[in-house]
């Protein structure tokens, strides 16, 4: 974490010459971009003030004020301030929320996860799209929301009377998909995983892909993320969830509920078996995908010999995959 002025890191900082193009007044000034690997965003401008949370490099939020050289960014609900020797000015175009509360989410569709919530007036800078959603930053995390209540910031501050727009769908505790792509549920009320989708395919056999509506829908959620977010890396790899109603599948002592998965690690390239001693195992990527998982999931356990990963636990024959459990 940097902060000014030790070398420690510590807020959102953006360039000095950045910030001097920050002139005005205290209201939305422009698009900044993180540059530190992980930055503090504080209550107050100076070191002294407390830690609201930390942002990360390649991250944007819109700049509502400065003071000196510290910039005060919107962070999620809540604003914050950065110094400005770790942010520089960025392009993305910053946009006021419209609606009363705007629902922020993990992905672009409303079955994803909510990570909160956004108030009117809100500023965010928008950096990237997909159909009608918005990506944006959010306390740190990448994240989405609907273009519907969103307007440019700096446009029209009166405008003609109108209907104020509703809020977004309040987040639902098990997201579930509607109607038009609702599957067969078997007795034991699991749905089954396809062979391969968006970002993932199977390894394992059809009779043994079955699992609870959180675990196979929370797969397919963290495999679209993987193929948006991590565009140059292979698939992710799944395997055995339950079998079609539960019970006791051969080489496992649990995956009997359809609350278990096992992934396998990401390669550097290429897709297919792994195991942590290889040369082709990419320890990062594959950090970063059980990171997804922690998450987009309620996870209890994640077993994974490569320990060097936060929240893995060692256990036997947990090399060439890691197993994750969820409540």
């Amino acid at each position: 974490m940097f902060d000014r002025p030790t070398q420690t890191c510590t807020v959102l900082g953006a360039t000095l010459a950045a910030l001097t193009a920050f002139a005005g007044d205290a209201r939305a000034q422009g698009a900044v971009e993180v540059t530190a690997s992980a930055l503090n965003v504080r209550s107050g401008p100076s070191t002294g003030d407390r830690v609201l949370g930390q942002a990360r490099q390649g991250q944007v939020y819109a700049v509502v004020a400065r003071s000196g050289v510290w910039a005060r960014i919107q962070f999620g609900a809540t604003t914050g301030w950065s110094h400005g020797d770790y942010l520089r000015a960025s392009s993305a175009q910053v946009m006021s929320v419209t609606a009363s509360s705007l629902n922020v989410r993990t992905g672009a569709d409303t079955r994803f996860r909510a990570l909160g919530t956004l108030p009117r007036g809100a500023q965010v800078a928008v950096r990237g799209s997909q159909g009608a959603w918005r990506q944006i930053n959010y306390q740190g995390q990448d994240a989405w929301v609907h273009g519907d209540y969103l307007a440019a910031s700096g446009s029209t501050t009166n405008p003609a009377p109108a209907p104020a727009p509703a809020p977004a769908p309040a987040p639902a505790p098990a997201p579930t998909p509607p109607p038009s792509t609702s599957r067969p549920t078997s007795r034991a009320g699991f749905i089954q995983l396809a062979a391969s989708g968006p970002g993932f395919y199977s390894y394992a056999v059809a009779g043994r892909r079955w699992g609870k509506p959180a675990m196979v829908y929370g797969i397919e959620r963290i495999a679209r993320r993987w193929s948006t977010e991590q565009r140059s890396a292979p698939r992710m790899g799944v395997g055995d969830i339950s079998a079609m109603n539960g019970g006791r599948i051969s080489g496992h002592a649990s995956h009997q509920k359809g609350v278990d998965v096992d992934v396998r690690p990401v390669r550097t390239s290429g897709e297919g078996p792994v195991t942590r001693f290889m040369s082709t195992y990419s320890r990062a990527r594959t950090s970063t995908l059980i990171g997804m998982y922690r998450r987009e999931l309620s996870t209890t356990h994640v077993f994974f010999n490569d320990t060097t990963i936060a929240g893995t636990q060692r256990w036997p024959n947990h090399d060439n995959h890691f197993h994750v459990r969820i409540r």
